[in-house]
């Protein structure tokens, strides 16, 4: 049983990390095209950024505006792009 438990840990371990290096890159790519595209919406959400602007209250906002697909109140084919990917890989 010992045995089984370390093979699903280790087959799922590796899906697990490239998933989130993928949400990492995706969100940092939406956070740019939110700065550059809409800087108002980009403000509103705290102006969030991977590095240096990280904190709890930006991230829960920008998981927010991403899970509830606030996005597609903008009709922006891009931005619904980005974003959609995010949140396939959050959900």
């Amino acid at each position: 049983m010992q045995g089984l438990s370390y093979l699903i840990f280790f087959l799922t371990f590796p899906v697990i990390l490239v998933s989130i290096g993928l949400y990492l890159r995706n969100i940092r790519l939406l956070e740019k095209y939110l700065e550059t595209n809409f800087p108002d919406l980009w403000n509103q959400l705290g102006r969030p950024n991977l590095i240096t602007n990280n904190s709890l209250t930006n991230s829960s906002k920008i998981q927010s505006f991403v899970l509830k697909k606030r996005y597609l109140e903008y009709d922006d084919v891009e931005l619904s792009l980005k974003a959609g990917k995010c949140r396939s890989l959050l959900v």
